[in-house]
């Protein structure tokens, strides 16, 4: 018996293991190479995480309220913003934290680390109610809101 015919008796006897094999071992490689790259998280978990993260860098630049999570968002095109003074150095990516009830915005750079813009908001339909002079001048009472409780 050569060494070419057993061989051959090895490869007819076990062909079938080894094609086995070969699959395993390619489907153990790309998964191994696809695991890598995508996440099974739920996208709310994601979301909420690099918000976080995000929040986490901001704080350490300004003081941040620690009662309320921030509704966070991206600026994408910042030249429908321009007319915006808040906006207006605006670039890309750049990101907004908005706190409704401190009535705070804060436009970051992610890329340069650091705050561009701080602002108070007004919050869905919000008046303000700073008295002008005239309204001191005919009524000598407190301000009132709009249910008539009085304000400081």
């Amino acid at each position: 018996m050569t060494f070419s015919t057993f061989i051959k008796i090895i490869f007819r006897k076990y062909f079938r293991f080894f094609v086995i094999l070969f699959i395993c071992i390619i489907i153990a490689v790309v998964g191994y190479l696809y695991s890598g790259r995508v996440s099974y998280k739920n996208p709310d978990t994601v979301m909420n995480a690099e918000a976080k993260a995000l929040v986490d860098k901001v704080d350490k630049l300004a003081y941040l309220p620690q009662d309320e999570t921030p509704t966070v968002a991206k600026v994408s095109n910042p030249a429908l913003l321009k007319d915006q003074t808040f906006f207006a150095d605006a670039k890309t990516g750049d990101v907004v934290l908005i706190y409704s009830n401190a009535r705070k915005a804060i436009l970051y750079d992610p890329v340069a680390n650091k705050i561009v813009n701080i602002s108070t908001i007004n919050v869905g339909g919000v008046k303000s109610s700073t008295p002008t002079i005239t309204d001191i001048k005919d009524k000598p009472t407190a301000p009132t809101d709009s249910s008539g409780q009085t304000q400081f």
